[in-house]
C-alpha cells in the first residue's frame, strides 16, 4: 500500500528554473529549421508543435535538480491535472503535435486532487527518466499553449 504521507507538495517550483537557459539550444539550431517550425506551430488555432530538443532540455535540467522520486511523481500528477482536459485527444508517446485548448487548462490545481493523482501515478512505478520527460513535455505544452 502507498503511503499517502510521502506526497506532499515539493518546496522549489521547477517550472521557472529552465526558462533563464532556454536561450543557447535556440542559438545551436539553424535559422533554416527554426522558421518552419515556428510557422507549422501556427497550423492551427491551439496546435502546439512538440519540440523534442527543448522537452529534452527540460528533462535534463529537471534530473539536474536532485528531486526525490515522490517529488518527481507530484510534479507528473500537477502537470497532468494542469493539461489534461485542455488537450483534444489524451497524450500519447511519440507525437509531434497537440491540439490544446488554452481555456481548459487548470492554473492551479487541488493540491488534494494532485495528492490522490500522485498516489495512482505511483504505483505505475515508472522510470526516473520516463517522470522527468512526462513532466518536461506537459511544461512545454503548458508554456506553449499560456504563450510563455
Amino acid at each position: 500500500m502507498i503511503n499517502m504521507k510521502r506526497f506532499s507538495k515539493p518546496e522549489p517550483k521547477y517550472e521557472e528554473e529552465p526558462a533563464a537557459e532556454e536561450e543557447p539550444a535556440v542559438e545551436e539550431e539553424p535559422a533554416a529549421e527554426a522558421v518552419p517550425e515556428a510557422a507549422a506551430e501556427e497550423e492551427a488555432e491551439g496546435t502546439i508543435v512538440i519540440n523534442q530538443d527543448e522537452v529534452k532540455k527540460r528533462a535534463y535540467l529537471l534530473s539536474q535538480a536532485k528531486k526525490s522520486y515522490d517529488d518527481c511523481v507530484w510534479l507528473w500528477a500537477e502537470q497532468e491535472l494542469k493539461l489534461g482536459k485542455a488537450l483534444a485527444v489524451p497524450l500519447a508517446p511519440n507525437v509531434k503535435k497537440v491540439v490544446v485548448d488554452a481555456s481548459k487548462i487548470i492554473a492551479k490545481p487541488k493540491e488534494s486532487d494532485i495528492k490522490k493523482l500522485a498516489a495512482e501515478l505511483a504505483k505505475k512505478k515508472a522510470k526516473i527518466q520516463d517522470i522527468h520527460w512526462f513532466v518536461a513535455e506537459r511544461q512545454f505544452i503548458v508554456d506553449k499553449a499560456m504563450g510563455h
